[in-house]
């Protein structure tokens, strides 16, 4: 049947930030930030705190802020993508 490959998802946090579109995402190998690169030159890269992620989600709590921005000022065209070293170095 259709129905038993249909996923159900919920969102757990919502982090507001970029003001164009997400092009890429990357998860800290220890799922304690998550990165972000943007077509906004404003904010091309922005790195989210997400240890916090178990904590029971209020309506007080669901929105996520920029942990920090990167590369204002210094891209001078879109960033595309975003990746954290395997090695951890």
């Amino acid at each position: 049947s259709i129905e038993s490959n249909v996923q159900q998802w919920s969102r757990i946090k919502l982090c507001r930030g970029h003001s164009l579109d997400v092009v890429g995402l990357a998860w800290a190998p220890d799922d304690s930030h998550l990165v972000s690169c943007s077509l906004d030159s404003n904010a091309p890269i922005i790195v989210w705190k997400l240890t916090d992620l178990s904590d029971h989600v209020t309506q007080s709590n669901m929105l996520c802020s920029p942990y920090k921005i990167l590369g204002k000022d210094i891209h001078t065209s879109t960033v595309k993508g975003v990746t954290f070293d395997p090695a951890g170095t």
